[in-house]
């Protein structure tokens, strides 16, 4: 099974260095040239459908999952006959039935499959994918995302594994948005913020992200993993795929809390930096 990656930004390099860790030769295309060792690197999207079995595509937006596949030169401007395109980015669920249906006119098959996990996961193969596809397209998707992940999902027919992924970034990004607030609290009665934390991870309102994130919380400078306009990116995109006919009014609240991280200056910091806003340490 021959594996390309559309999209070379940090997931997508990471997933490409896996793959050659792994034992596969893949290809890669992005949009700007990026040369990774062990790579064989193409210069259009036909390029990478006609050498290569599964393409799977990792991008930052809606925006950029429908230009790459629905575009000029995009992957559906290719005989998809026989091809796997699998979607890892995080979008709508309404694009990704959008792009199925072109996907599968030109005689391809889709999934979508968003990821739990960041750079360290992907390289040690611990992501957890959630996928929207038919049965026959899930086994063919679990078979070629197995060497970067530790779970594959099945949720549904195509949209489901972003409606899923949308889900949990929902839970996640208020839950640091809550600690904001939890902080701002507690330093307004003079709670020492150490001791506070630790009554938090030890208890039952810790998040599972709590001990890593800890460092970041009280100073420490860490790799970022996934950025505060990253999550804004993601609750919006929330909001979106809901629409006015479905008000969710925990997102509305937590993305004030990260557009208020960003005119801070903290866009390109760790989504946990918005839990550090407007308190005082003790």
């Amino acid at each position: 099974m021959r594996i390309g990656i559309a999209g070379l930004g940090r997931m997508g390099t990471a997933m490409v260095t896996r793959l050659v860790a792994t034992g596969h030769s893949p290809v890669g295309w992005n949009r700007s040239p990026r040369p990774i060792e062990g790579v064989r690197e193409v210069d259009s999207l036909a390029q990478l459908t006609s050498y290569c079995d599964v393409v799977i595509t990792s991008l930052h937006d809606g925006a950029a999952v429908e230009s790459v596949y629905l575009g000029l030169n995009g992957l559906c401007q290719s005989d998809l006959r026989g091809k796997l395109l699998i979607d890892v980015s995080t979008v709508t669920p309404q694009i990704s039935r959008r792009v199925c249906t072109h996907v599968i006119e030109r005689g391809g098959s889709f999934a979508d499959a968003p990821v739990l996990g960041t750079i360290g996961p992907c390289l040690r193969g611990e992501l957890i994918a959630m996928v929207g596809a038919s049965d026959r397209t899930f086994g063919e998707a679990s078979t070629a995302l197995k060497p970067l992940t530790r779970a594959v999902h099945h949720l549904g027919p195509v949209g489901a594994g972003n409606a899923a992924k949308l889900a949990v970034n929902l839970v996640m990004g208020g839950y640091w948005a809550s600690l904001r607030d939890a902080l701002k609290l507690a330093s307004a009665f003079s709670i020492d913020q150490r001791q506070l934390l630790d009554i938090i991870a030890s208890g039952p309102a810790a998040l599972a992200q709590l001990a890593s994130k800890r460092p970041i919380l009280e100073g420490e400078q860490r790799p970022v993993e996934f950025s505060v306009s990253g999550y804004i990116k993601d609750l919006k995109t929330i909001l979106e795929a809901a629409g006015p006919q479905l008000p969710l009014a925990t997102v509305i609240g937590a993305l004030s809390n990260y557009e208020e991280a960003l005119v801070a200056g903290l866009g390109a910091s760790d989504v946990v930096a918005v839990a550090l806003l407007n308190h005082t340490k003790h």
